[in-house]
């Protein structure tokens, strides 16, 4: 039988866990809390801070180089996660996901936020209901409802059905 080999690559940030991870290529981000998040782009050998300190991410993607964060809001880095803005409103967002320039943000009982400019902006098509995960595919925006199943939609969010 074989044994799994574990090593600790890092980041090492005196956090207190593990709050967020994504692998997008060679790049992979790691939120930690309390601590900031870090990113590598050579699989783990090496770790660089963010420009992205004091949020709580919970879930994160990439698309290029556009980092989208879901935390207390919607951080968005342009250059790899060197440095991030917030670009949308404070709310306790649970996902996101960016595919190309369009990009979909699940929150905690204030609805979806669906942005078609990579994550520069946001509107806020349907309100309020708490959603856990989101994906996007092309046009296809697909979005789990907290124990009611999936809605989708088709066209970039401009209509929705279960």
């Amino acid at each position: 039988m074989l044994q799994a080999q574990w090593v600790q690559i890092g980041p090492a940030t005196g956090s207190n866990g593990l709050t967020s991870l994504f692998v997008s290529g060679d790049t992979v981000f790691s939120s930690n809390s309390p601590g900031g998040s870090c990113y590598t782009t050579n699989l783990g050998l090496t770790w660089l801070q963010t420009g992205l300190s004091n949020a709580n991410a919970v879930a994160g993607s990439k698309s290029g180089n556009v980092i989208l964060i879901a935390a207390d809001k919607i951080y968005r880095s342009i250059n790899n996660g060197a440095n991030f803005t917030a670009t949308s409103d404070a709310v306790i967002f649970t996902g996101v996901s960016i595919q190309n320039n369009l990009a979909a943000a699940t929150t905690n009982g204030n609805g979806i936020y669906v942005s078609t400019n990579g994550g520069a902006t946001w509107a806020h098509p349907i309100t309020p209901d708490h959603y856990t995960a989101v994906a996007v595919e092309g046009n296809y925006i697909f979005v789990s409802l907290a124990g009611q199943g999936l809605i989708r939609s088709t066209n970039s969010g401009a209509t929705w059905e279960q």
